[in-house]
Formats: structure tokens, sequence, C-alpha cells
């Protein structure tokens, strides 16, 4: 196996080997290229990098809106992607390539977070001896549409076909690339789980924190993150009004471009829904405010558009939520409830209605509830955290630049 060489460290040779194998990442020198400078899933997922010992520097865009904690990594900003058409950033994205091109001359391996950005680090790394794996977290609308759609995955494959590595958060992105794009380049699935010592301090015993169930009580449903659907805020709005003794709601997180174009925000919330049932409690930071979020619901709301290429994603909310062992609601059709159906841990509603939705809910019984709730806590560790995965993505990294 050949011996990567730092400029970070003048530690060579049999020190040098010995620390690869007790972290595979030892002496390799890695730059993350981020869509967005905060966002709680690409810190864990550096957090993770991090403990597997790569040596991390970031680069990141700045964003119009906030979705969670910024990577304790040192970070270079790019410039601004503001939140418009996936083909309107392109001109943001090449006046990037001079400043991030002198980042990766630093560096040995390239993560790039997203097919857009992936794109980006391809191209900057051109000439230059850095390895490049690009993780996919999302799929959006443009790369599976007719017309513009044919020219995003013409570029997109042909980022993509040069890297070395694609990390899916979902085996239901594979048939994507392989069969839409076309692409042999290698994959490994890496979930979007809970980091295990964050498990592990929520469940020390393996329990879940105790819930008391919904009884001679409203039932508090959780919807929590980057707020993205008017879909579900209308289900919880037709909920909690049909039955408002009953049902009751707690928002918290960021609000995604569609809910925004309602006018919707953290000042004029409470006065657009003009709904005492629903509450929004702002933004938080994850993970250290997830007790305190799961602690107030009996239940989580995961509903996302059930079209391509939503469908296919796999959500945090679905891995917290497990790890919390509060029952779920979710759409049939999606990745998240073909989980949820196979293990009993929620309500897949059939409903396209919110109104209908909302009728499924509040059908919803104290012994259903319950059942949910024991079958999430009866979940196993690898359910909902990195266990395997965290080893297994660290060895595919260091093996590019180690070879």
């Amino acid at each position: 196996m050949a011996k990567a060489v730092s400029p970070r460290s003048e530690a060579l040779g049999d020190a040098q080997s010995s620390a690869a194998a007790a972290s595979p990442g030892a002496g390799i020198k890695m730059l993350c290229v981020l869509p967005r400078q905060n966002d709680a899933r690409i810190a864990r997922r550096l957090d993770l990098l991090k403990a597997a010992g790569f040596d991390i520097e970031a680069v990141a865009f700045e964003r119009d809106y906030d979705a969670g904690r910024a990577p304790d990594v040192p970070m270079q900003l790019l410039g601004r992607l503001r939140n418009v058409q996936y083909l309107a950033r392109i001109g943001t994205l090449l006046r990037a390539v001079p400043k991030l091109r002198e980042a990766v001359r630093r560096n040995q391996l390239v993560y790039a977070f997203n097919s857009d950005v992936g794109a980006l680090a391809v191209l900057a790394s051109r000439g230059a001896n850095a390895k490049v794996a690009v993780e996919i977290a999302d799929i959006v609308d443009a790369q599976v549409a007719g017309g513009p759609g044919r020219a995003v995955r013409a570029l997109e494959r042909l980022a993509l076909s040069q890297s070395q590595l694609l990390v899916l958060t979902t085996a239901g992105y594979l048939p994507y690339y392989r069969r839409w794009l076309k692409l042999k380049t290698p994959a490994i699935v890496v979930e979007n789980k809970l980091a295990q010592s964050f498990a592990q301090s929520v469940r020390p015993e393996g329990a879940p924190p105790p819930a008391s169930p919904p009884v001679n009580r409203p039932l508090r449903i959780g919807w929590f993150g980057v707020l993205r659907e008017p879909w579900s805020l209308r289900v919880l709005d037709a909920l909690t009004r049909q039955a408002p003794q009953r049902f009751a709601a707690v928002l918290a997180g960021s609000f995604d471009n569609r809910l925004t174009a309602l006018g919707l925000n953290a000042d004029s919330f409470e006065r657009i829904v003009d709904n005492p049932n629903i509450q929004y409690v702002g933004g938080y930071q994850s993970p250290e405010d997830l007790p305190r979020l799961y602690g107030q619901v009996d239940m989580v709301m995961d509903c996302y558009r059930t079209a391509v290429p939503h469908c296919w994603a796999q959500t945090n909310k679905y891995y917290e939520a497990c790890l919390f062992a509060k029952p779920l609601i979710v759409r049939a059709g999606c990745t998240d409830a073909e989980h949820i159906a196979q293990r009993n841990l929620g309500l897949v509603l059939d409903a396209a209605s919110p109104e209908d939705a909302a009728r499924e809910i509040a059908a919803i019984t104290a012994e259903g509830w319950q059942r949910w709730r024991d079958n999430a806590t009866a979940l196993p560790l690898q359910a909902y955290a990195l266990v395997d995965e965290a080893k297994e993505l660290a060895t595919a990294l260091s093996a590019l630049v180690r070879g």
C-alpha cells in the first residue's frame, strides 16, 4: 500500500502507517466543498470524517436561509448562492472556480456535497492530483425534467463520470445514476443516520426517553427541519381546526422558499397562520436541541411530495424519530413510507388532499400510537445510528488516495 505524504505533517514511515490503520483518514488532507455554510446534516458528516482522522478544510457558499450549525472546520466562503432556479446557479458556481482551484491544490482528496457543487469540484480539480468524491443527498426537479433537464443530465453525467466515488444517502438514488445517467462511477450508500455517540447518549440503556401516551390531552405532532411543503402545513392546519381538543402541532426550523413565497417567516408566522393550536418555536441546532424538541411531541410529520425525484429521498427526520421512538406520519409512495410500513412505525397517508389527510390522522387511537411507539423502542442501534457505515466510508475514501 502506498504511503500518503502530508505537508501538514512530517511524520512518515511506520508511524504514519500505524495511524492509518487506526484511523483510515490519518495523514490525508481533505477539502470539503459545501453548498451552504451551515447545514446540520453536512456538519454531522464532517464530524464523522474528522473522527476518522482526515485533515479537513472547507469552502462553502452563503445561502439565504439557515439550515443549522456550521461544521467545526476551517472554512472559506466562495460567494452567495441564492435560492433561485437550478440552472440560474451556474454563473455563480463558475465564478467560484479560481478560488476553489487554489484550495484543491492544497489537498489530496475533495469531498463535495450535491451534484452541482460536485460538478464544480470536478472542474476545479482538473490538472490537480486530488481525487474527487461526491455525496448526493438531494435530487431536484430540474435533474429529471424534460427539455432543459436533458442538458442538466448531460452536464451531470459528464462531470460525475470524472469523479472517483459517489456517496449516496439512500439506495433510492442509485437507479437514477445507473439507469438515467448510465454512470459507472463506483458508489456506496451511507444514510443520513445519526452519530453513534449521540444516539447512545440519548439511549444509554438502549431505551428511549420515557413518554406518556396521548390520553386526556392533545396529541402533539412535530414538524422539524427545513420546512418545505405547504401541503404539510395545510394538513396540520386542517387537523387542528377539525379537532382542536385532540391535536396540536409544534414547528421548528427554517422556512424553505415554497413557504416564504406565502409570506411565512419567523415574525409573520403567527399572524398569517392564525391558528392557536400550531406553535412555531423558532430555529434550532442539531443535535444538541433534538432532545428538547422531540420531548415536546408525540408524533413527527415527515411528508414530502410523492412525485419523482422527491419520493426517492430518505429524510433526517426518519432517523431522529426512530432514535426518540416517536411514531411518524408519512405519505404513501415515498422511501420513508416503505420502511415505516415494513416496521409498523407510524401512519402512512394515502390521501391526496390536506383535508382527507387530516381525517386519516384524526382516526389515530391511543392504542395504535402505543403499538408504533413500542416498535420504535425495540429498534436496534443500527437502524438510526452510523455504526459500521462510518468506517466503511472512511476506508473507501482513504483507498482513493492510498491505492
